[in-house]
């Protein structure tokens, strides 16, 4: 079994191992306090070679460490673009409101809630750039200082291309130290009526926070995409309808992620906005979705607002010997990439791996590279790399003596649900039940 863990610096493997079926090496972990990755240790001369359910040979990556950390040992950080000047990160939140007729009850509370963030923010961050954008049946980029508001309606909001265009080339605010005044004059002149054009709206948002990578779209609402572009009203009208709006926002929120745009959903207790849809957005660009009650919507607002971006553009490969390969995967054999895209606050993934088809390994030790593409704040590209040699056993007692139930849990959760998304229900449902039971055990 290998354990180990790219820390910094690495932490020492104990004699942790988990176990695969009957002579064939396993792979257990050890999580240290402030682990970046995870991997498992060998211990050669074992006797106890009983399987263990499930597949505990899992890599945790703590990549909020790893853009953050300073080299350690088996660490090497490169600056992929040496020519290119850091420069100073600068933050653009784009407040997405609905004023539909659905938030005639609740939309006093938004109001609020958006004014008392643009006072906090005044005060302690006067640098950083607010706009806003409100949605009903027409979409309205809303002016600043000398800027005047744009509006959207009719068949322009069924077009995808101009909506883009709309937010690229819709000026950027000056700091909110200067456009306060005029931002809390738009929050304190709207008034709710219409539909809900959420997908139009959502598409000139996140192309306005495109251009400052690093940047924050809330999107608040409590009703129903109704419109054309984005509809999440015709569930039970036209299914075709509804598969395209799917598709509509998962492309949107790739989009978002490939422009380093995080996108949080901000929805009302006992309100119908089909977030199972929405949340596509916020997965897709490491946001998050919050339901929260009237009364906390401003401590709501600004818990998303002060999650610090860490990273954009991030994907990592991982890159294993040719005596073993990656699990669960769609990538086959020894390597792996996964785009991540935004690294935010405690961002972690985990890759299962084990014994390759020929269950043939090396004597001794193995090594996992692990190596981590990014773009900082400041604009600069990074690589890190990070390498690790460890030796191997298929002692099932030293594995479950060693193993980190977080990590298992952590693993157990983001693989069934990455099947579930691709479809594979059975499949998602099988890799619970195994992986439950290998955490039972462990317990």
């Amino acid at each position: 079994m290998i354990n180990c863990l790219f820390s910094s610096p690495p932490t020492p493997c104990d004699k942790s191992s988990s176990t695969y079926p009957p002579s064939s090496p396993t792979w257990t972990y050890q999580r240290p306090l402030l682990p970046s990755v995870s991997f498992l240790q060998h211990s050669p001369g074992s006797t106890e070679k009983q399987p263990l359910p499930g597949n505990p040979n899992v890599i945790l990556v703590d990549l909020d460490k790893i853009v953050t950390d300073t080299n350690a040992a088996q660490d090497s950080l490169f600056l992929l673009t040496p020519d290119q000047r850091a420069q100073a990160p600068e933050t653009l939140i784009v407040f997405c409101i609905d004023i539909s007729g659905s938030m005639s009850i609740s939309f006093r509370f938004v109001q609020e809630a958006v004014l008392q963030c643009v006072q906090t923010l005044s005060q302690k961050e006067p640098n950083t750039r607010v706009a806003l954008v409100t949605f009903n049946n027409e979409v309205i980029l809303h002016g600043h200082g000398t800027t005047t508001s744009w509006k959207i309606c009719g068949q322009e909001l069924i077009d995808g291309e101009f909506l883009k265009n709309a937010g690229l080339t819709f000026p950027t605010p000056p700091p909110v130290s200067e456009t306060r005044d005029s931002f809390q004059e738009n929050i304190a002149g709207l008034q709710e009526g219409g539909a809900t054009a959420l997908g139009p709206a959502a598409v000139v948002a996140i192309a306005m926070a495109s251009r400052l990578p690093g940047s924050k779209v809330l999107i608040c609402t409590d009703g129903r995409a109704n419109t054309d572009l984005g509809d999440l009203e015709s569930e039970d009208k036209d299914s075709c309808t509804l598969v395209s709006s799917t598709i509509f926002y998962k492309d949107l929120g790739e989009y978002a992620a490939s422009e380093g745009v995080t996108v949080s959903v901000m929805s009302l207790e006992e309100t119908d906005c089909k977030l199972d849809e929405l949340g596509i957005l916020a997965d897709s660009t490491g946001g998050e979705v919050v339901i929260t009650s009237p009364y906390k919507l401003y401590s709501a607002f600004q818990e998303v607002i002060e999650s610090r971006t860490k990273a954009t553009h991030c994907t990592v490969t991982l890159m294993l010997p040719t005596t073993l390969c990656v699990k669960g995967e769609r990538e086959a054999g020894h390597c792996t990439v996964r785009k991540v895209g935004n690294v935010m606050p405690h961002t972690e993934l985990t890759l299962q791996y084990g014994p390759g088809d020929q269950r043939e390994h090396s004597q001794g030790s193995v090594c996992i590279q692990l190596q981590v593409h990014y773009r900082r704040r400041d604009g600069l590209s990074m690589l890190r790399v990070i390498t690790v040699n460890k030796e191997v056993t298929s002692n099932s007692s030293l594995a479950l003596s060693s193993v980190c139930l977080s990590v298992l849990q952590l693993n157990s959760i983001q693989s069934s649900a990455a099947l579930a998304v691709r479809g594979r229900l059975r499949d998602a449902q099988k890799e619970k039940e195994i992986q439950t039971q290998l955490i039972q055990q462990v317990v």
